[in-house]
Protein backbone atom coordinates (compact mmCIF):
# COMPACT_ATOMS: atom_id res chain seq x y z
CA UNK A 1 0.00 0.00 0.00
CA UNK A 2 2.72 2.47 0.93
CA UNK A 3 4.51 2.05 -2.40
CA UNK A 4 1.31 2.74 -4.33
CA UNK A 5 0.53 5.84 -2.31
CA UNK A 6 4.08 7.17 -2.17
CA UNK A 7 5.81 6.03 -5.38
CA UNK A 8 9.47 6.70 -6.04
CA UNK A 9 9.52 9.74 -8.32
CA UNK A 10 11.19 8.04 -11.27
CA UNK A 11 8.14 5.80 -11.63
CA UNK A 12 5.85 8.84 -11.86
CA UNK A 13 7.73 10.90 -14.46
CA UNK A 14 5.95 9.50 -17.56
CA UNK A 15 2.55 10.45 -16.13
CA UNK A 16 3.34 14.12 -15.55
CA UNK A 17 1.29 16.37 -17.82
CA UNK A 18 1.87 19.85 -19.20
CA UNK A 19 1.07 22.41 -16.55
CA UNK A 20 2.55 20.36 -13.72
CA UNK A 21 4.36 22.47 -11.12
CA UNK A 22 6.09 20.40 -8.49
CA UNK A 23 8.82 20.78 -5.93
CA UNK A 24 11.53 18.39 -4.82
CA UNK A 25 12.72 18.82 -1.24
CA UNK A 26 15.79 16.68 -0.70
CA UNK A 27 18.27 15.93 2.07
CA UNK A 28 21.39 15.11 0.07
CA UNK A 29 22.83 15.00 -3.43
CA UNK A 30 21.82 11.37 -3.94
CA UNK A 31 18.15 12.21 -3.39
CA UNK A 32 18.45 15.31 -5.54
CA UNK A 33 19.91 13.52 -8.57
CA UNK A 34 17.60 10.51 -8.21
CA UNK A 35 14.72 12.91 -8.87
CA UNK A 36 16.07 15.34 -11.43
CA UNK A 37 17.87 12.88 -13.72
CA UNK A 38 14.82 10.80 -14.76
CA UNK A 39 12.82 14.02 -15.03
CA UNK A 40 15.28 15.55 -17.50
CA UNK A 41 15.91 12.30 -19.35
CA UNK A 42 12.23 11.88 -20.15
CA UNK A 43 12.01 15.36 -21.64
CA UNK A 44 15.15 14.98 -23.73
CA UNK A 45 13.90 11.67 -25.11
CA UNK A 46 10.48 13.11 -26.00
CA UNK A 47 11.38 16.14 -28.08
CA UNK A 48 11.07 18.72 -25.32
CA UNK A 49 13.48 21.52 -24.61
CA UNK A 50 14.95 21.24 -21.12
CA UNK A 51 16.11 24.25 -19.15
CA UNK A 52 18.13 23.78 -15.97
CA UNK A 53 19.06 26.60 -13.61
CA UNK A 54 21.71 25.52 -11.15
CA UNK A 55 25.02 26.06 -9.45
CA UNK A 56 28.29 26.16 -11.33
CA UNK A 57 29.62 22.63 -11.59
CA UNK A 58 26.19 21.02 -11.71
CA UNK A 59 26.34 20.83 -15.50
CA UNK A 60 29.10 18.22 -15.43
CA UNK A 61 27.17 16.14 -12.85
CA UNK A 62 24.04 16.20 -14.97
CA UNK A 63 25.86 15.28 -18.16
CA UNK A 64 27.54 12.37 -16.41
CA UNK A 65 24.30 11.19 -14.81
CA UNK A 66 22.30 11.38 -18.03
CA UNK A 67 24.73 8.99 -19.69
CA UNK A 68 23.12 6.31 -17.53
CA UNK A 69 19.89 7.00 -19.43
CA UNK A 70 21.60 6.58 -22.78
CA UNK A 71 21.81 10.31 -23.44
CA UNK A 72 24.65 12.49 -24.68
CA UNK A 73 23.68 15.62 -22.76
CA UNK A 74 26.61 17.61 -24.12
CA UNK A 75 25.36 16.99 -27.65
CA UNK A 76 21.85 18.03 -26.53
CA UNK A 77 23.39 21.27 -25.28
CA UNK A 78 25.21 21.90 -28.56
CA UNK A 79 21.93 21.43 -30.44
CA UNK A 80 20.05 23.76 -28.12
CA UNK A 81 17.71 21.13 -26.70
CA UNK A 82 19.28 21.24 -23.24
CA UNK A 83 20.08 24.68 -21.83
CA UNK A 84 22.01 25.21 -18.62
CA UNK A 85 21.98 28.58 -16.86
CA UNK A 86 23.18 29.84 -13.51
CA UNK A 87 21.15 31.75 -10.93
CA UNK A 88 23.16 34.87 -11.75
CA UNK A 89 21.97 34.65 -15.36
CA UNK A 90 18.33 34.16 -14.42
CA UNK A 91 16.93 34.65 -10.92
CA UNK A 92 19.56 37.09 -9.68
CA UNK A 93 20.35 39.43 -12.53
CA UNK A 94 21.86 42.58 -11.03
CA UNK A 95 22.03 40.70 -7.71
CA UNK A 96 18.31 41.25 -7.17
CA UNK A 97 15.30 38.95 -7.48
CA UNK A 98 12.21 40.23 -9.29
CA UNK A 99 9.23 37.83 -9.57
CA UNK A 100 7.81 39.73 -12.56
CA UNK A 101 11.10 39.71 -14.43
CA UNK A 102 11.49 35.98 -13.82
CA UNK A 103 7.95 35.25 -14.99
CA UNK A 104 8.68 37.19 -18.17
CA UNK A 105 11.83 35.14 -18.74
CA UNK A 106 9.84 31.90 -18.37
CA UNK A 107 7.28 33.12 -20.90
CA UNK A 108 10.06 34.02 -23.34
CA UNK A 109 11.82 30.68 -22.86
CA UNK A 110 8.53 28.86 -23.48
CA UNK A 111 7.94 30.83 -26.67
CA UNK A 112 11.46 30.18 -27.92
CA UNK A 113 11.10 26.43 -27.26
CA UNK A 114 7.90 26.22 -29.30
CA UNK A 115 9.35 28.40 -32.06
CA UNK A 116 12.32 26.04 -32.30
CA UNK A 117 9.95 23.11 -32.87
CA UNK A 118 10.00 21.45 -29.46
CA UNK A 119 6.84 20.06 -27.90
CA UNK A 120 7.21 22.33 -24.89
CA UNK A 121 9.55 23.51 -22.15
CA UNK A 122 10.59 21.32 -19.23
CA UNK A 123 12.39 23.26 -16.55
CA UNK A 124 14.15 22.57 -13.30
CA UNK A 125 15.81 25.02 -10.94
CA UNK A 126 17.77 25.02 -7.72
CA UNK A 127 16.37 27.50 -5.22
CA UNK A 128 18.88 27.25 -2.39
CA UNK A 129 20.07 30.80 -3.11
CA UNK A 130 16.96 32.01 -1.26
CA UNK A 131 18.83 31.36 1.99
CA UNK A 132 21.33 34.10 1.11
CA UNK A 133 20.93 37.75 2.01
CA UNK A 134 19.92 38.89 -1.47
CA UNK A 135 17.49 41.78 -2.10
CA UNK A 136 14.10 40.44 -3.12
CA UNK A 137 14.85 36.85 -2.09
CA UNK A 138 11.84 36.62 0.21
CA UNK A 139 9.59 37.28 -2.79
CA UNK A 140 10.44 33.86 -4.18
CA UNK A 141 7.21 32.55 -2.64
CA UNK A 142 5.24 35.17 -4.61
CA UNK A 143 6.90 33.90 -7.77
CA UNK A 144 6.17 30.25 -6.95
CA UNK A 145 2.53 31.17 -6.30
CA UNK A 146 2.10 33.04 -9.59
CA UNK A 147 3.83 30.35 -11.67
CA UNK A 148 0.72 28.24 -11.15
CA UNK A 149 -1.36 30.74 -13.13
CA UNK A 150 1.17 30.85 -15.95
CA UNK A 151 1.28 27.07 -16.23
CA UNK A 152 -2.47 26.70 -16.68
CA UNK A 153 -2.37 27.78 -20.31
CA UNK A 154 1.06 26.81 -21.61
CA UNK A 155 3.12 23.76 -22.51
CA UNK A 156 5.30 24.08 -19.45
CA UNK A 157 6.35 21.74 -16.68
CA UNK A 158 8.65 22.59 -13.77
CA UNK A 159 10.52 20.85 -10.99
CA UNK A 160 11.69 23.29 -8.31
CA UNK A 161 14.46 21.93 -6.08
CA UNK A 162 15.20 22.88 -2.47
CA UNK A 163 17.63 21.45 0.05
CA UNK A 164 16.07 20.69 3.42
CA UNK A 165 19.51 21.22 4.95
CA UNK A 166 20.01 24.72 3.50
CA UNK A 167 16.69 26.50 2.97
CA UNK A 168 15.05 28.00 6.09
CA UNK A 169 11.93 26.23 7.30
CA UNK A 170 9.67 29.25 6.87
CA UNK A 171 10.57 29.31 3.17
CA UNK A 172 10.05 25.55 2.87
CA UNK A 173 6.61 26.02 4.40
CA UNK A 174 5.81 28.47 1.59
CA UNK A 175 7.17 26.01 -0.97
CA UNK A 176 4.72 23.38 0.29
CA UNK A 177 1.82 25.82 0.00
CA UNK A 178 2.67 26.83 -3.59
CA UNK A 179 3.21 23.44 -5.28
CA UNK A 180 0.27 21.16 -6.16
CA UNK A 181 2.62 18.17 -6.35
CA UNK A 182 5.57 17.41 -4.10
CA UNK A 183 8.56 15.11 -4.04
CA UNK A 184 9.80 14.61 -0.51
CA UNK A 185 13.07 12.73 0.00
CA UNK A 186 12.71 11.12 -3.43
CA UNK A 187 9.06 10.03 -3.21
CA UNK A 188 6.08 11.57 -4.98
CA UNK A 189 2.95 12.87 -3.23
CA UNK A 190 -0.16 14.79 -4.14
CA UNK A 191 -0.06 17.81 -1.87
CA UNK A 192 -3.20 18.34 0.27
CA UNK A 193 -1.78 21.62 1.61
CA UNK A 194 -1.48 23.35 -1.76
CA UNK A 195 -3.24 26.74 -1.75
CA UNK A 196 -4.48 28.10 -5.13
CA UNK A 197 -3.13 31.55 -6.02
CA UNK A 198 -6.45 33.36 -5.63
CA UNK A 199 -6.73 32.12 -2.04
CA UNK A 200 -3.10 32.38 -1.07
CA UNK A 201 -2.98 35.78 0.62
CA UNK A 202 -6.20 35.21 2.52
CA UNK A 203 -5.48 31.71 3.78
CA UNK A 204 -1.71 31.67 4.17
CA UNK A 205 -0.41 35.14 5.00
CA UNK A 206 -2.00 35.27 8.44
CA UNK A 207 -0.80 31.84 9.53
CA UNK A 208 2.75 32.00 8.19
CA UNK A 209 4.92 30.61 10.95
CA UNK A 210 8.53 29.55 10.88
CA UNK A 211 8.96 26.01 12.18
CA UNK A 212 5.73 24.49 10.84
CA UNK A 213 7.34 23.03 7.72
CA UNK A 214 8.32 19.73 9.33
CA UNK A 215 4.79 19.23 10.60
CA UNK A 216 3.38 19.76 7.11
CA UNK A 217 6.03 17.52 5.58
CA UNK A 218 5.37 14.67 8.01
CA UNK A 219 1.61 14.89 7.49
CA UNK A 220 2.07 14.60 3.73
CA UNK A 221 4.38 11.61 4.10
CA UNK A 222 1.98 9.93 6.53
CA UNK A 223 -0.96 10.53 4.21
CA UNK A 224 -2.92 12.75 6.57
Amino acid sequence: MAEKRNPIFGDVVPSLNWGTHLCSIYRNKREQLAVVLPYLAFGLKHEERCLYIGEEGRKEELCHGLKGYGLDAEDCMRRGQFIFSTKEETYLKDNFFSPLAMLDSVINAHYEALKAGYKGLRGSSEGNWVSQNIPGAKRLIDYERDVNLLFLRNRLIALCQYSEEIVPEDILQGIIYTHPKTVLHGRFYDNPFYVPPHLFKEQVAQEYQAGSYRRLRDRIIEGQ
